[in-house]
């Protein structure tokens, strides 16, 4: 693993910590299948001003998404939502709270908007099937999502700029989804998405245009039981 990042915004990547891409990320590829609610259904599109990422309820009313995807927000701001599929809800979701432990995000949103996730309870393990659903942060927000499907690479990687979470073999990977729904195959959450990075030092952007085949790209996810946490933690503080 290297222990540095770069961050993403309004889809032009910038150098930050090292080797790493902050993903407002998008996964690029096939859909996959999912059971009822799929995993499309659970992810909204945070859309904050020329800044296009991702979010998904921790519970009704609330949802969550990375703190870098509502930069320049102020507690109290709206930023809009939309739901998937054609004629999908747009919401105004209002910022509540900024975690000061890991780039994690509340937003209060209106009942009913998209389908909570549910948290996942069995321990995460190398080896494990998931799935990531972001959209093309340049198509600013109107395209289709899409679901990758990834495999679990390390389940324990605390990175102190973005907080506890665990690395996924995540192929296809290039910006535009941050604050994504990582899913298990019952559809529960094991993670955020926060960041990635390419493989062997290749760029995900130039590697994913053209038809060129998929970037090879790993991305780091804040862990679903501490994003839980913390936004429980958040909320009892009175977010």
């Amino acid at each position: 693993m290297g222990n540095g990042w770069r961050s993403a915004r309004r889809g032009r990547l910038r150098r930050g910590w090292a080797g790493w891409l902050v993903a407002a990320v998008l996964v690029a590829g096939q859909a996959v299948a999912g059971e009822a609610p799929a995993p499309v259904d659970r992810h909204a599109v945070v859309v904050n001003d020329g800044l296009v990422g991702s979010a998904f309820l921790i519970e009704e009313g609330v949802a969550v998404t990375n703190r870098h995807v509502v930069r320049g927000l102020g507690i109290g701001g709206e930023v809009e939502l939309l739901a998937s599929g054609e004629g999908g809800a747009r919401v105004l979701g209002r910022l509540v709270a900024l975690s000061p432990r890991m780039d994690l995000a509340l937003l209060r949103v209106p009942a009913g908007f998209v389908p909570p996730v549910e948290i996942a309870e069995a321990p995460t393990v190398a080896g494990m099937a998931v799935t990531a659903t972001g959209i093309d942060a340049g198509e600013g927000g109107t395209g289709a999502r899409r679901t990758l499907a990834g495999v679990v690479l390390e389940p324990s990687e605390d990175l102190p700029a973005f907080g506890p979470g665990l690395v996924v073999w995540l192929p296809g990977a290039r910006p535009g989804f941050s604050g994504g729904p990582l899913l298990d195959t019952g559809g529960r959450l094991v993670g955020m998405v926060t960041a990635l990075r390419p493989v062997g030092g290749r760029s995900p952007v130039a590697l994913a245009g053209g038809g060129r085949g998929q970037p090879q790209v790993e991305a780091f996810a804040l862990r679903g039981e501490a994003v839980r946490a913390e936004a429980r933690r958040l909320l009892d503080a009175g977010g």
